[in-house]
């Protein structure tokens, strides 16, 4: 492995323990936090009911946490997943959507 490789490694791990840190703060997940632009509004539309309310609370909560200036209790944060994809198969659904009506209509 070459010295640059281990540095861009390093400093991968590092910024994603730091990410990790802040999104457990507020019990959030990385998802939580894309951009609504079109393709995120219809992906989100693809979620079933539970999740799109899931989603919906941790902003909620994020935002009063954050209102307050204070952090989700410690206990809490050790029980959050902020890695853990939800949104990902519905946006390629949507981009599939997308691919195949442009296809279809020249």
């Amino acid at each position: 492995m070459s010295v640059i490789t281990k540095f861009w490694d390093g400093l991968r791990s590092s910024y994603t323990k730091l990410v990790v840190g802040e999104l457990n703060n507020y019990g959030l997940r990385y998802q939580d936090l894309f951009l609504e632009d079109q393709a995120v509004t219809k992906a989100i539309h693809h979620l079933s009911p539970e999740e799109q309310l899931a989603r919906e609370r941790r902003i909620k909560r994020a935002i009063e946490i954050s209102l307050k200036k204070k952090y989700l209790p410690a206990d809490l944060q050790k029980m959050q997943t902020p890695l853990k994809p939800y949104l990902s198969h519905a946006l390629d659904e949507v981009e599939a959507e997308e691919t195949e009506r442009k296809l279809l209509n020249p």
